[in-house]
């Protein structure tokens, strides 16, 4: 098996190249400072053939004996190689390649192994698709061979940064192995190579996501004037710019005032805003269910404005502190690097301006919504744009108010007959009102009703709460008291297909259908054999297939089953049949879709005395509709 690795090459872009633990791994003995070719490296059109891509020859850096390179640590070989006994050093090997397009990194193969390049190199490209989904992207102008071209950008910010430092941080050695130039030993840069990586997949997902995009006119020509061709440079196959002259001094000048968003290097420190509750009613620690407060009335909410230091992210200091020159000593110029920080967050937040007219501002009161508001929405933009943010403890948006539903089926070991639980059959059910999976009370639901507050405090914990999609809940809830849920809704529910007001956080089950959901239903189901009146015998397989087939046929949800050709999956379905049939009578007759040539097949085997009656089809006797 081939383990195949990938690079990005700063000048060609995404470069595989594969090994074969099949191939002699010795070469002559030369000299390590000449690059060789190597010797069990995957021809180009072997390599093209699991992934297509343009032939090509890179040059990289591998840990290498005198008799040839190591093997990576992913290849196999039938007949291992001689250990060498000396000190592995780098040298310069050619290997053949294929310069690939980026999709072909999140669509491996599952014919070949894959190196920690090819996986590294994924992440990248998921990076870029987020950036350009979420429109972290600006145009930019640049030199391409002597001529100007217009491209997409990423702008790596808060977040974002964290995840590109990241990937600087795991960035594997085999994919910086490029040799730069002869004599090289030390690859490419970490940092450069991402940031180019990264740029370059930015821009191929916006330009494809432009392409499928509804809302896109068709393409525009090439033209002279400097808007038409800048537009028609960013949305097309090719960045060539056409504009020369006077047009792209225009176009270089109107881009400009984007240049430094995003590429901002590192204060002495930055802005944290901490959300805290400043007074309160009740004690914000007790956890217990009825709390006097849950309006959030008597709480007085502040924006709190601190600094963070850049270099130890442990040092913080609050704006009073630094306002009293607390922070002078371990930050350089701290009060006017507050200021700056403050003015850079009202670019993201208007609402912090009001609080920016003091002299020396320390923070913003805020009523129930601008807390609200704060939680939901601006802490994301402001961690977006890589300020600090801290919010209270109480304070959990993973567990959003939400429908919870339990349900149970009559339980009952081994087989189910048809005479089980129906499709519109449910032993027990019961919808409710939760935060997460934590069922809520009468008096707590009364509670939120009477708030009318976008945030309340349930126990211990702070709660974004929808007024409108809170009335919808509770007519759900009251529409759906007395009518059972089908087994395909619960499992709909289960999937978060529920198409109910509030989103679904947890659904519980008890017996078949809950072994069902759990997945540990097979390993409960006993064995069917072959039934009376069918004449047949089951093989082991056979009778764990129909065993599952009543299982599910008594949850009211159809099969398929998916053996190969010539494996019984007619059978099976005909001692299905038997086997219902032989639990006592069961009404109307069962409608089976199949070629008319296996009826009379079956007609002829006398599996199934008297089961065949008449009728047209096509299909597969695989399947079984209920």
């Amino acid at each position: 098996m081939f383990v195949v690795h990938a690079l990005h090459s700063p000048t060609r872009g995404v470069l595989l190249w594969a090994e074969d633990g099949e191939r002699t791994p010795r070469t002559d003995r030369r000299s390590l400072r000449t690059a060789r070719p190597n010797p069990f490296a995957v021809p180009s059109d072997e390599l093209a053939a699991i992934h297509p891509g343009k032939p090509a020859s890179v040059t990289v850096l591998l840990p290498s004996h005198p008799s040839g390179p190591q093997d990576s640590p992913g290849l196999v070989r039938s007949r291992p190689r001689t250990r060498s006994r000396g000190t592995p050093t780098l040298a310069p090997w050619t290997v053949p390649a294929v310069v690939v397009d980026p999709s072909e990194l999140t669509d491996p193969s599952d014919e070949v192994r894959y190196g920690a390049g090819f996986a590294h190199l994924a992440d990248l490209a998921r990076l870029a698709e987020e950036l350009a989904a979420r429109g972290r992207v600006l145009p930019v102008l640049l030199t391409e061979s002597g001529r100007p071209a217009a491209r997409w950008r990423p702008v790596v910010q808060g977040l974002d940064a964290v995840a590109r430092a990241d990937l600087v941080r795991r960035l594997p050695p085999v994919a910086r192995a490029e040799q730069r130039r002869p004599g090289d030993v030390a690859g490419q840069d970490p940092d450069t190579l991402v940031d180019a990586a990264l740029a370059r997949f930015t821009d191929a997902a916006v330009r494809e996501r432009l392409g499928r995009s509804a809302a896109m006119p068709v393409p525009l020509p090439a033209r002279a004037d400097a808007p038409a061709s800048l537009l028609h440079a960013l949305t097309g196959p090719s960045a060539d710019l056409p504009a020369t002259g006077a047009g792209l001094r225009v176009l270089r000048e109107a881009l400009a005032v984007w240049d430094d968003v995003g590429r901002e290097q590192p204060g002495a420190a930055t802005a944290l805003f901490r959300l805290a509750e400043v007074s309160t009613l009740h004690d914000p620690a007790d956890p217990g269910p009825d709390l006097d407060d849950q309006t959030g009335d008597g709480t007085r909410w502040e924006l709190q404005f601190a600094l963070r230091s850049t270099e130890d992210p442990s040092l913080v200091f609050d704006a009073a502190g630094v306002w009293a020159g607390e922070a002078d000593a371990l930050v350089s110029g701290a009060q006017d690097v507050l200021l700056a920080e403050l003015g850079r967050a009202a670019q993201v937040l208007p609402g912090l301006v009001p609080a920016l007219r003091r002299a020396r501002p320390t923070g913003l009161e805020l009523d129930v919504t601008g807390a609200h508001r704060f939680l939901t929405r601006d802490a994301p933009a402001l961690l977006s744009a890589g300020f600090g943010v801290a919010l209270p403890r109480g304070w959990d948006g993973r567990r959003p108010l939400g429908l919870r539903l339990s349900a149970s089926s009559a339980p009952a070991p081994g087989v189910i007959t048809r005479g089980g639980l129906g499709r519109d059959e449910l032993a027990e059910f019961r919808w409710s009102l939760a935060v997460g999976d934590e069922e809520l009370g009468e008096s707590e639901i009364a509670a939120l009703v009477a708030a009318k507050a976008p945030l309340v405090r349930l126990r211990g914990r702070w709660v974004a709460v929808d007024a409108q999609a809170l009335a919808q809940g509770l007519d759900f809830l009251r529409r759906h008291r007395d009518r059972p849920p089908t087994v395909g809704e619960v499992l709909a529910a289960a999937r978060g297909e529920a198409g109910a007001p509030l989103p679904v956080t947890d659904v519980s089950a008890r017996g078949h259908l809950g072994a069902l959901l759990e997945g540990t239903a097979e390993a409960t189901l006993t064995p069917v054999p072959s039934p009376p009146g069918f004449t047949a015998t089951l093989r082991p397989y056979q009778e764990r297939g129909v065993a599952w087939l009543a299982f599910l046929s008594s949850l009211g949800l159809g099969a398929c089953l998916a053996d190969d050709m010539g494996l019984g999956k007619t059978v099976q379905l005909l001692a299905l049949e038997a086997h219902d049939r032989s639990g006592g009578p069961t009404g109307a007759p069962t409608l089976i879709v199949c070629p008319m040539s296996m009826v009379g097949t079956w007609q002829r085997e006398a599996a199934t005395p008297g089961t065949c009656g008449r009728g047209g089809s096509t299909g597969s006797s695989s399947t079984r509709p209920r």
